[in-house]
């Protein structure tokens, strides 16, 4: 969602979801048979469980913590842990106005993960996510 536009900052303002899964075996459990839950909230220890920390190459401000909205992480039975991540962050963009009312503007922006390396953890774009997650 696009947030915030300044044309004489040549900047814009965008709040993100980010929605990251990932198994860890080590965590499978198994439910009781009389449960209505499919899953474990693991927020309260959410600084202490490994996830991928990411952040954005061309953004404004560097302080990845800033701009935390909100934070959600769940644990399914199979190992599979769901990490959401919405967060508000601003990025230059060069705007060209010179075909104003018809102009329009291409802006990159790169994710990346910070705490590993690229060939251990693989980032793929997808639109098939659970809102009820956010």
């Amino acid at each position: 969602t696009i947030a915030q536009i300044s044309e004489v900052k040549t900047n814009f303002r965008i709040v993100v979801t980010e929605y990251m899964s990932w198994v860890d075996p080590r965590l499978q459990y198994s439910l009781p048979s009389q449960t209505n839950y499919s899953y474990i909230s693991l927020n309260p220890f959410m600084d202490s469980i490994w996830r991928p920390v990411t952040d954005f190459a061309d953004r404004i401000n560097r302080d990845p913590n800033e701009s935390k909205l909100s934070r959600n992480m769940l644990l399914y039975p199979n190992g599979t842990i769901t990490y959401v991540l919405r967060r508000s962050v601003a990025f230059i963009c060069k705007f060209d106005f010179k075909n104003l009312p018809f102009d329009t503007h291409n802006c990159q922006i790169k994710l990346y993960v910070v705490n590993e390396d690229s060939k251990s953890v693989v980032v793929q774009l997808s639109e098939a996510y659970d809102t009820s997650l956010a």
